[in-house]
């Protein structure tokens, strides 16, 4: 585990990975720590190791209880301090939730097997958004070695291609949470592996993958029917036909993004709404085929959408966003705690007033 703390945090003898702090003994047999902003801190190693030290009469599982409270460079400190202190500031169950964001341009393959190898099972959430080094076969090994995975971000994880995505079908049945934004050599392939063996997936984000098509959302919709979360910004693929099967698959879906989606039409977003009721939160920037049409079937559809995106959408006027709006005795009243944003819409001018009022 030397190279998990030199590679990742940067934790070596004489270097601390925050505060690049050196030790140096004392006349008094003890330590003196000099921190970088030029203060010394002087402490007596001798003190801990002492029968009478409070410290000592800590049981393992209390030690263990406050380790859980730490962050990384915390516990990699608490690592060095001794052989015992080491065994269980490295225990698995301290290391069930990890973002190596941070520490991203130190990420490579051999970290992320290493970390692997010591969470196993225990592993829960990691991310490893822009790790920009990180290859297939480190992540192969990564799902071998973390069956019980639920929630991982490979955001920008340029190198990746379907081969992760098999890897996480065949050993991560738990995954519930997937984030493939801007990994390009994703493809349809991806989406028939989840389906076949990710069934528990409920949140995907594939924004900015080209060769994510309407055959990929469907092989994707009939196997992962827990869908809550469907991101598919920038799939510049998506057709009407995409959006009739989430409609008939995801019939539960909660937020819905085709934001720059520009072969949708008022027809796929009918469908949407006549099956995802329970819909609160829908992005259809730049999708500029919809018309007022799209506004009205949203306004009957979903009556539980809060935030709704539709910037760019040039054919949308005022008299469609009315759709949007209740009639009571007061006269026209906005739906309670819906946020539009409705920049670069040409022919919205009066009602955004309106609203902006309002609000």
């Amino acid at each position: 585990m030397g190279a998990f703390y030199s590679r990742i945090l940067g934790v070596r003898r004489g270097r601390n990975a925050v505060g690049h702090s050196e030790h140096r003994s004392s006349a008094n047999g003890g330590v003196v720590e000099h921190r970088s902003n030029g203060t010394c801190l002087p402490y007596d190693t001798r003190q801990y190791f002492s029968p009478l030290c409070p410290i000592r009469k800590l049981s393992d599982e209390l030690i263990l209880r406050v380790f859980s409270f730490l962050d990384m460079v915390s516990l990699c400190r608490c690592a060095q301090v001794c052989k015992d202190w080491n065994i269980l500031a490295l225990d698995g169950s301290n290391w069930q939730n990890m973002d190596l964001f941070d520490f991203q341009t130190a990420i490579e393959g051999v970290v992320v097997v290493h970390m692997s190898q010591r969470c196993g099972g225990f592993l829960r959430v990691l991310s490893l958004r822009h790790c920009l080094s990180v290859e297939d076969d480190a992540l192969i090994m990564f799902a071998r070695n973390c069956p019980n995975i639920e929630h991982l971000v490979l955001r920008k994880c340029i190198r990746i291609t379907d081969r992760t995505v098999h890897s996480l079908s065949d050993n991560c049945s738990h995954l519930k949470h997937l984030d493939l934004h801007m990994c390009r050599s994703i493809s349809n392939r991806s989406c028939r592996y989840l389906s076949a063996g990710c069934k528990q997936l409920e949140h995907l984000d594939v924004s900015n993958c080209p060769r994510i098509t309407a055959d990929g959302i469907r092989a994707l919709t009939l196997g992962c029917k827990c869908l809550r979360t469907l991101i598919l910004e920038y799939c510049q693929e998506m057709t009407d036909v995409a959006m009739e099967t989430i409609a008939l698959h995801c019939d539960s879906l909660l937020k819905l993004n085709i934001r720059h989606c520009s072969a949708v039409t008022d027809a796929g977003i009918l469908t949407i709404t006549r099956h995802c009721h329970e819909l609160e939160k829908l992005n259809i920037s730049g999708c500029d085929q919809l018309t007022d049409a799209s506004l009205r079937h949203l306004g009957t559809g979903c009556p539980h959408l809060r935030v709704f995106e539709a910037a760019e959408c040039s054919q949308f006027t005022d008299s469609g966003f009315l759709s949007l709006t209740t009639v009571s005795d007061c006269g026209i009243e906005f739906k309670l705690n819906l946020v539009c944003f409705l920049m670069h819409c040409r022919d919205v001018g009066t009602w955004k007033k309106w609203i902006l009022k309002s609000v």
